[in-house]
């Protein structure tokens, strides 16, 4: 028996596999980890009676690129025509979802430049340095809302705005071009 191999499974209830087993091998202690250990890196776990959906945004859609895990945002959806009854042939835009938790942010990695290497500060030059490609940005939302974001993303198109608990939230306002200017 190699060394580590379990004898027994006493306190080890919740663990799981943190690697693939193959039949037959032993059981090594230090393939088994706690679930929560396991979770993606840059990101956070999904609140109980959650689930979670993806979508793929320009930068400028996400507030610059400057959303992270664990951020909450508001969820603009816009729509070309069709989306408001009693005026089908307008665009039209409305905040649909505030406060919500993002769970995970994939970024495009930069491209490499050829530029000489300057003295500025890392995280000023990630703070000013425009985003490249595209991002997918995951939330935590029910199924209800689940398809609601898939709809917009889908039909229309979305917009993130970075809103942290503290935001205060106005009354829901569907937005057409004769209101963008009152």
């Amino acid at each position: 028996m190699p060394n580590g191999a379990l004898k027994s499974l006493d306190g080890l209830s919740g663990k799981v596999a943190a690697v693939e087993l193959l039949p037959g091998e032993p059981l090594l202690g230090v393939r088994l980890a706690d679930p929560d250990s396991l979770s993606a890196p840059g990101s956070v776990p999904v609140p109980e009676g959650m689930q979670e959906i993806s979508v793929q945004l320009e930068a400028q859609r996400v507030v610059g690129g400057r959303i992270a895990a664990g951020d909450t945002v508001g969820i603009v959806v816009l729509f070309d025509k069709g989306a408001v009854k009693d005026a089908p042939d307008v665009e039209s835009g409305q905040q649909v979802f505030h406060k919500v938790l993002v769970t995970s942010v994939q970024r495009s990695l930069p491209k490499a430049s050829n530029k000489a290497a300057t003295q500025t500060d890392p995280a000023e030059q990630a703070n000013t340095e425009l985003p490249t490609g595209q991002m997918i940005v995951t939330f935590a939302r029910n199924d209800a809302d689940s398809a609601k974001i898939a709809f917009g993303a889908h039909f229309g198109s979305l917009w993130l705005t970075k809103e942290p608990s503290t935001a205060t939230e106005g009354a829901p306002v569907v937005v057409k071009k004769p209101e963008l200017y009152r």
